[in-house]
């Protein structure tokens, strides 16, 4: 099936929109083998995008960081600035 391929290639690519748009367009199956594929596959697209979540979270921890030192340091340096 179609459908399975295009979820297989985008899995392999990571492409997140390509697969929330095979998502959202479920097809019907032809038989329960087909069925059992998409399930299966639906699994690998779970467990990836549970992996990204993990890699984003940890990188709007690490901005959320810098965000706060770059306003401390301003704060600090700026209360030197005479100019104002």
């Amino acid at each position: 099936m179609l459908w399975i391929k295009e979820l297989k290639i985008a899995l392999l690519e990571e492409d997140e929109l390509k697969i929330e748009s095979l998502i959202d367009d479920l097809p019907q199956f032809d038989s329960i083998e087909q069925m059992k594929e998409a399930a299966f596959m639906m699994q690998e697209v779970h467990n990836f995008l549970n992996q990204e979540k993990g890699s984003y979270a940890s990188k709007l921890v690490k901005l959320k960081k810098q965000k706060e030192f770059l306003n401390t340091t301003v704060k600090k340096y700026s209360s030197f600035d005479q100019s104002h």
